[in-house]
């Protein structure tokens, strides 16, 4: 979906004109309502930019494995040390 600025601003527009004081639970709708639509613009704006993660410069696997391996090693030791001497 692409940002249309104009729609964006007039759908703002339409629902800060909205705005009017009452009891809590007309401002809890005010609120609910008001922050709908500026989501979605703040979601379409950010979909627009077409972002892209960047590829990533290290070995996710390898990582893992040095990690298991650690992670092994060390309960072994505990093993080890948990033995009661016969």
């Amino acid at each position: 979906m692409k940002y249309n600025g104009a729609t964006s601003v007039g759908t703002l527009a339409a629902v800060i004109g909205g705005l009017y004081v009452g009891d809590a639970s007309d401002q809890e709708k005010f609120l609910r309502f008001f922050w709908g639509p500026i989501s979605r613009i703040v979601v379409e704006a950010m979909e627009s930019c077409d972002m892209k993660f960047p590829e990533p410069t290290v070995d996710i696997g390898e990582i893992k494995r040095k990690y298991h391996a650690i992670v092994e090693e060390d309960e072994k030791e505990k093993k080890n040390r948990k033995a009661p001497a016969q």
